[in-house]
């Protein structure tokens, strides 16, 4: 599970890096989402399906147990993939909304609130 998480964190830190960096040169969030999704998701996509691949071949091997770490290590690099291509651009908009409520005056016991339910 440690190896799965330092691997797939770092798909998720290239999205937000890049939206961050669109945001900052004056896009708004959607077109800077769309443009980090574009500019960084077939570079994300290939390195996820190396390392799929890579966890895929110690499916050959006569081991059980590294058998399985192939295939889990490979499901688990895929549902990361999954989670930065889907979960990171939602996540980040619904984030974005309740700061803007912020602004708008809500109160912080409230905002505090929205932000545990739809974290």
């Amino acid at each position: 599970m440690p190896l799965l998480m330092g691997l797939g964190i770092d798909y998720g830190s290239y999205f937000i890096a890049q939206s961050e960096e669109e945001q900052a040169a004056g896009k708004e969030l959607r077109q800077a989402l769309v443009r980090a999704f574009v500019t960084t998701g077939p570079g994300i996509a290939a390195t996820a399906l190396t390392t799929v691949f890579t966890f895929g071949t110690l499916l050959l091997t006569g081991f059980k147990g590294v058998a399985e770490l192939g295939f889990v290590g490979g499901g688990g690099i895929l549902l990361a993939l999954l989670a930065t291509s889907f979960r990171f651009p939602t996540r980040q908009w619904v984030y974005s909304l309740c700061w803007s409520l912020v602004a708008a005056g809500l109160s912080y016991g409230l905002r505090r609130q929205l932000l545990v339910l739809l974290a």
